[in-house]
């Protein structure tokens, strides 16, 4: 009874957080989706070296004084990204499914078809092993896709 509601609280939290994503961003989600699309293997690559490089620069980081508060908002971002990975890669799934099927959808449809990929990922989970493997090289290859945009956004701002 309990775990019902634990998974019904968690699928409509994260529906909340999907239609943060989508109202709030243009075309963030749509540059992460190509992204994966053109480079999978280099996202995924991406996305298993931020799983290790990030908290060992932050543990590096508290090595000096200076280096603390930066090593913990480095953590607390690494913590944030890991928190809601699931809910951003079933909106880049969902791009991806709209690329896919070359049509334009609503932001209303988009919604609902990220919880919809969502709920998927999160069923995956009920395979053992398999499922287990295949949503972990789905979310670092989203996690390495999100970065590289990111990164790429940045670096056309500075």
């Amino acid at each position: 009874m309990l775990l019902g509601i634990l998974t019904i609280f968690s699928i409509l939290s994260s529906a909340l957080v999907i239609l943060l994503l989508t109202l709030l961003t243009k075309n963030f989600f749509t540059d992460t989706a190509k992204r994966l699309q053109a480079q999978p293997g280099r996202s995924l690559l991406y996305g298993l070296l931020s799983i290790v490089l990030i908290p060992t620069a932050s543990v590096l980081l508290f090595a000096t004084v200076i280096g603390i508060p930066l090593g913990l908002l480095l953590l607390a971002i690494y913590g944030f990204s890991l928190f809601f990975l699931t809910a951003m890669s079933a909106v880049v799934l969902a791009k991806l499914l709209q690329m896919f099927y070359r049509r334009k959808w609503s932001r209303g449809k988009l919604f609902f078809v990220s919880v919809g990929v969502f709920i998927v990922l999160r069923l995956l989970v009920l395979v053992p092993i398999l499922g287990w493997l295949f949503k972990t090289v789905v979310l670092l290859g989203c996690l390495g896709a999100l970065l590289m945009t990111k990164w790429e956004k940045m670096r056309k701002i500075i």
